[in-house]
């Protein structure tokens, strides 16, 4: 899909190394169902055809070595109807997949019926130890193992001497409205103002990504965001001094859809959530085309019952052109498509809004996540003593 040449190149080589490594594990018959009780505990491992393949190469990556064993068909069956019962986000069911892989080749894809909350504490340690994950990527697979146990292999999860790694707490990396003038410049239509909205709005990447025709209410000047972080709605602003190209951003999004009716395509993509009977009779409906609409269609479906659907602009091509008008910038502050959202919350609080207004806006839950941006804003209090007496009476205003 007209992905550049070196990315083709890094694709091939990490296709020749997986074939390279595969060749080290043992034919389907020779695998093991499983570890006993024992051989677990004293951490013994398959054995391995190749004698330059250790135990230690494979130890310390065990995540990206899932040689032939017992299969695992049935559990990520069980794991793909309990997700979508519980109506996860896409990006949540894609995060405790990739989880659960990682962890069955930890396991050497030893039998489901085998596995233990200890096994997981393993795991988790190992993770830790070797592989130094962060904070969040440690709670992030300790919520994915604790769903994967209570809703597919129905155990309780208990991984005894593991601590709940604590998240950081981080001061944000803001622009001065200077800076986000000039660096939105140095951006391409349309992610000029993508970045814009961005910042104007206080929207998430994955938030402004998935906005709709009908997110926009032009004569009240409000956005609407469906489904943000944590499944909540909420509204926003719409900038003044955007609204005539939006406007225009909008007529030229008709003229695609137009264009796109035209050939018969089957419409936008739709929420993975709710029925997927009412979606499809949503999804060529004006109002539920995507505000930035992807250059090209993508071909779902196979055979007879194939055809054509339009995404979103994708999100690794934004901040790929977000990094080069960064560089173009020249700053020396780090630049990421999130602070575009941070700069909307310390502007808004430089400029003496009330702190619950700018936690609505954001649409975050605790107001104790909305303080972090006053260590954002120069300090405007007074430590010296004096009586209100002696103050002057504009600073009493």
């Amino acid at each position: 899909k007209g992905q550049p040449r070196e990315k083709q190149e890094q694709a091939a080589r990490a296709i020749r190394v997986f074939i390279e490594v595969l060749a080290g594990f043992p034919e389907p018959d020779a695998a093991r169902d499983g570890l006993d009780e024992q051989e677990r505990q004293q951490g013994s491992s398959l054995p391995v055809a190749k004698p330059e393949l250790t135990e230690t190469v494979a130890e310390r990556a065990p995540a990206a070595y899932v040689p032939s064993g017992v299969s695992w068909e049935a559990e990520y069956g069980k794991l793909r109807d309990a997700l979508a019962v519980g109506q996860y986000a896409l990006t949540t069911r894609r995060s405790y997949t990739s989880w659960v892989r990682r962890f069955q080749g930890f396991l050497r894809s030893s039998a489901p019926d085998k596995i233990y909350s200890g096994d997981a504490a393993r795991f988790l340690t190992f993770l830790a130890r070797e592989e130094r994950v962060g904070a969040s990527t440690q709670n992030q697979a300790f919520n994915a193992l604790l769903f994967f146990f209570k809703n597919v292999l129905g155990q309780e999860f208990k991984p005894e001497g593991v601590q709940r790694a604590k998240v950081t707490k981080y001061v944000p990396q803001t622009l001065t409205a200077a800076e986000i003038e000039e660096l939105t410049g140095y951006l391409p239509h349309p992610y000029q103002l993508l970045a814009r909205l961005m910042y104007g709005s206080g929207l998430r990447l994955a938030e402004a990504l998935s906005l709709r025709v009908h997110s926009f209410d032009f004569d009240l000047k409000v956005l609407t965001i469906h489904r943000g972080k944590g499944q909540k709605d909420r509204t926003a602003p719409l900038p003044n001094v955007l609204l005539p190209e939006l406007e225009d951003h909008l007529y030229s999004v008709r003229e695609t859809y137009e264009t796109d009716l035209a050939s018969g395509f089957q419409g936008a993509f739709m929420p993975v959530r709710g029925s997927a009977k009412k979606w499809d009779q949503l999804a060529t409906q004006w109002q539920w085309q995507f505000f930035f609409p992807a250059a090209r269609l993508t071909r779902v479906g196979e055979g007879e019952q194939s055809g054509w659907r339009r995404y979103h602009l994708h999100a690794n091509r934004f901040s790929e052109a977000l990094r080069k008008a960064a560089s173009k910038l020249g700053t020396h502050k780090k630049v990421s498509a999130h602070t575009l959202r941070h700069s909307f919350a310390s502007h808004l609080v430089m400029a003496n809004f009330d702190i619950k207004t700018v936690q609505e806006m954001m649409g975050h839950s605790d107001v104790r996540t909305t303080m972090i941006y006053l260590q954002t804003v120069p300090a405007r209090t007074r430590k010296d003593r004096v009586s209100p007496l002696d103050l002057p009476p504009g600073d009493l205003k």
